[in-house]
């Protein structure tokens, strides 16, 4: 099993629960003004399975300026 990486530049986030039909790509799109940021959100949540979102969980969704920071560091938290 992968175990992401821990992401930095992440002190700033809102918390979103997590309900039927949300998709990660989905809140990027919504918080992050992007469906790029999926991936970033999967790794600071310890999310291992994308597709299986557990109903009523906390996310924690960080703010802009920091998912740009941590992405430009880590590009491979980007998807396209």
């Amino acid at each position: 099993m992968n175990v992401p990486k821990p992401v930095p530049y992440m002190e700033l986030y809102k918390i979103h629960i997590i309900q039927s039909g949300d998709r990660l790509d989905i809140l990027s799109n919504k918080y992050l003004k992007s469906p790029k940021y999926w991936k970033l959100l999967a790794a600071f949540n310890g999310i291992l399975d994308p597709e299986n979102l557990i109903i009523g969980a906390e996310l924690k969704i960080p703010t802009l300026a920091s998912a740009q920071k941590a992405t430009k560091k880590y590009p491979d938290y980007l998807s396209f």
